[in-house]
């Protein structure tokens, strides 16, 4: 190590101590790399050409270690919370995707945006935003003094209301739950997911204007629910670097003779983001939209057991109705709808439905 770092550490833990504050350990190794890199190799003695000293004094480190503790605490001082623990994010999906919580797909079409609204003592940053044809996904980070300690599953829920559109054309914003993690009392790191209404954009053009306007978020602790109302408006651009995706369409038109109707397995929409399998089928005239009686149940997507030709299992996402739901279910009719999976790979040859009456195999290729 460096032959003054025993030293050094002493005089930099008295700094500490007198400011009574507790630092991140970001900044401890920010310190430590710091050191390193201007620590001189054995046996040579040479500085790069850019200094104007051939030595870095005790006191020189000493005041840079001054000015970031400092910082540290005019930051306390702004908010003692954020001041507490400084998380330093500048990617969600991948601090997401380390953790396990996101796909690693979103980070090829990725747009950084950096745009932060603060409404009720709530700030909310949109730090990254990427779309594949089919699906917006956005990389959230959500502060506020008092957050629930603890997050049920670790999700909130943005607003279903929320003005959500793409080059003007709406999109889904219904149970848009947005999963991340809690990184401490005041933070709140997340990604969440905005289907086109219509399932895909039949042709993508060279740039998305984007608009996402928040009118409340609600956390979850347990059964209680903790929700602020305020106003959190955003306007971005997706460019025409980050559009150029691979979305495969495909029309199978398998059908499925049933004893309550016909199932028809009119469309696949294969995106870097999502599988999307477009049905029609009948639907339960008893309890109307989106619920099943016993009969009906095994008609219900999210019952279904979806797999690649290896074997590997396809997460359900969400399921959209594609026609008006004001109107009364009529028996044995076959209503269109749009059901969300986890995406394959490009080298799936197929797909594979199995539910409790029925099984159904449909290419990809």
């Amino acid at each position: 190590m460096y032959p003054m770092n025993r030293k050094f550490d002493r005089q930099i833990r008295d700094l500490l101590q007198k400011s009574n504050i507790e630092v991140p350990e970001n900044f401890h190794k920010r310190i430590e790399n710091t050191l390193n890199m201007i620590k001189e190799r054995k046996g040579d003695n040479k500085v790069p050409k850019n200094t104007t000293s051939k030595k870095i004094t005790l006191g020189a480190l000493l005041k840079v270690a001054s000015l970031l503790i400092v910082t540290i605490l005019t930051i306390g001082i702004i908010d003692p919370a954020i001041g507490k623990n400084i998380p330093i994010i500048d990617s969600v999906f991948e601090y997401l995707s380390n953790r396990g919580i996101e796909k690693t797909e979103y980070q090829k079409y990725t747009v950084g945006i950096g745009a932060s609204q603060i409404s009720k003592g709530v700030e909310v940053t949109l730090n990254e935003a990427a779309f594949d044809g089919s699906r917006l996904v956005v990389g959230y980070i959500i502060k506020a003094n008092h957050l629930p300690k603890k997050i049920e599953k670790d999700k909130i829920f943005v607003d279903s209301s929320a003005e959500t559109a793409i080059n003007n054309e709406n999109l889904s914003a219904g149970s848009n739950t947005v999963s991340g993690i809690l990184t401490n009392d005041n933070t709140f790191i997340a990604s969440a997911k905005y289907e086109l209404v219509r399932g895909y954009l039949d042709k993508i053009p060279s740039s998305i204007d984007v608009k996402i306007n928040i009118r409340e978020i609600t956390f979850y602790e347990g059964t209680n629910r903790h929700t602020i109302k305020g106003n959190w408006n955003f306007n971005f651009t997706i460019p025409a670097s980050k559009t150029k995706v691979d979305l495969k369409i495909l029309e199978p038109k398998i059908v499925i003779n049933d004893k309550l109707g016909k199932i028809k397995f009119n469309k696949i929409i294969l995106s870097p983001f999502s599988t999307s399998i477009e049905i029609e089928a009948p639907q339960d005239p008893v309890v109307g939209w989106y619920e099943y009686t016993d009969e009906y149940q095994y008609m219900q997507p999210s019952l279904w057991t979806v797999t690649d030709d290896k074997g590997n299992i396809l997460k359900w996402e969400a399921e959209y109705n594609l026609f008006d739901i004001n109107g009364k279910v009529e028996k044995d009719k076959a209503y269109p709808r749009l059901i969300k999976f986890s995406p394959v790979s490009s080298d799936t040859a197929y797909i594979n439905i199995k539910s409790s009456k029925f099984e159904v195999k449909l290419p990809v290729k």
